[in-house]
């Protein structure tokens, strides 16, 4: 195996960080005479709303030709790519007995393609929203 990585955090106010990162994982299959490569690409930036809120946006594309699985080279050809956004509030309690209240909210989005097959059964796109609520004591 072959793995090229890089990556990159910027913050160009104090309120606003970016960051990104990219890998390659070559995997040469000796057996079939073949090198597979997967390939991601992630990016990240985060906005702090106030003292006590970020609001979050983080992508990621991967394609993938082949990797080890379960100590054999899987046979693939997908591409994914996914789009998070979230708010994090963390707000504070001047109670005793309670510090916090962390509320989180994000949706998730999906799109996953299978390049190997020609009539598209195993493509989607799925979407997930989530809110959840954590008292700190």
């Amino acid at each position: 195996n072959i793995t090229t990585q890089a990556g990159l955090t910027f913050t160009p106010m104090p309120v606003l960080t970016l960051s990104g990162d990219y890998n390659q994982k070559t995997t040469r299959d000796k057996i079939r005479g073949t090198s597979p490569i997967k390939t991601m690409l992630n990016a990240k930036a985060a906005y702090q709303i106030t003292s006590w809120g970020t609001f979050n946006l983080e992508w990621s594309s991967e394609k993938n030709e082949g990797e080890v699985q379960a100590g054999a080279v899987a046979s693939l050809n997908i591409e994914k790519q996914t789009l998070n956004r979230s708010l994090n509030l963390t707000l504070p309690i001047d109670n005793p007995a309670l510090s916090s209240f962390v509320l989180q909210a994000s949706w998730k989005s999906v799109g996953y393609r299978n390049l190997a097959k020609v009539d598209k059964s195993d493509d989607f796109y799925a979407q997930l929203v989530s809110i959840e609520g954590t008292l700190n004591f």
